[in-house]
């Protein structure tokens, strides 16, 4: 995988780090306990697999409050740096990375 490469929802994995604690998500996830929506964004045919193109925004969304944010048992709290990693799940590499605060 290239920058700037198209890539389906289905073929990534996204790895939240906070703290000592991580956790792996991906679409097979979403619309269970650990993540509700896992979708490109502006898509209204939530949690299908669908291709992001260079531009295109997507999101991953668990059960939350306006202190927490939980995927299953991570619960990521208020004012923690969270990293994230995007990684292709066939070659391990990591796709792209940063960082925020919850």
């Amino acid at each position: 995988h290239n920058g700037g490469d198209p890539f389906m929802l289905s073929s990534i994995t996204v790895i939240l780090r906070a703290n000592d604690n991580t956790t792996s998500l991906s679409l097979r996830d979403a619309g269970g306990s650990r993540v509700q929506y896992f979708t490109e964004v502006g898509n209204n045919d939530f949690n299908n697999d669908t291709t992001i193109m260079a531009g295109d925004t997507f999101f991953i969304e668990g059960e939350g409050s306006s202190t927490e944010m939980k995927f299953g048992s991570m619960i990521l709290t208020n004012n923690t740096r969270i990293t994230w990693l995007i990684v292709d799940k066939e070659t391990s590499k990591t796709i792209s990375r940063g960082s925020f605060y919850l």
